[in-house]
């Protein structure tokens, strides 16, 4: 139903990008339910901060939301498994995006927040088409190496990189589209 509704905006034009020149579609990790008891298979088992160390139950998804109209929209919500994270579902949720809205111009941009940054993930964007900008923080030493080595301007070069990822800063368009260059920045 939800995909159903988001195509149906699209075609009313009500989901055009207001202050971005493109489509941002932001994936992020979020905790729709916590609980005594576990509620459904998905649920995570943590621990709460009484003396009896009692069970909380969390219900966690990944959402992707598309921020760059008036007001965000969230476009898909895929259940993370009790055994996994967010990383660990990015795959099926891009995946059930990229189907249902891939060919359509609703975005250009995919961003993820330091718990989606990895190689396999920015593939998997580019390789759909798409452009991505991935948060990457310093509890990441080896990503941030290897982006800090693959900066042009640290080669000298100012020209965007159009190949495949080697790094997590690359930022390919769709063929056809008039080329567009985003940088990453590292949180501090």
């Amino acid at each position: 139903v939800l995909h159903q509704q988001v195509h149906a905006e699209h075609r009313r034009k009500a989901l055009q990008p207001k202050g971005l020149p493109v489509g941002v579609l932001a994936f992020d990790g979020r905790t729709n339910w916590t609980g005594d008891e576990k509620g459904n298979e998905y649920c995570q088992r943590s621990r709460k901060d009484d003396a009896d160390k009692r069970p909380l139950w969390q219900y966690r998804v990944v959402r992707a939301t598309l921020v760059s109209s008036a007001a965000p929209v969230c476009v898909h919500e895929e259940p993370v498994p009790a055994d996994t994270n967010d990383m660990g579902v990015f795959a099926q949720a891009y995946g059930k995006v990229a189907r249902e809205f891939g060919r359509s111009d609703l975005f250009e941009v995919v961003s993820c927040d330091a718990g989606f940054c990895s190689l396999e993930n920015a593939t998997r964007v580019h390789e759909s088409g798409k452009a991505y900008v991935f948060a990457l923080k310093g509890n990441q030493p080896e990503l941030s190496v290897a982006c800090e080595e693959g900066w042009p301007e640290k080669r000298g070069n100012r020209e965007s990189h159009r190949g495949p990822p080697t790094t997590l800063r690359n930022i390919p368009t769709r063929p056809g589209a008039t080329s567009r260059r985003v940088d990453a920045t590292r949180s501090p």
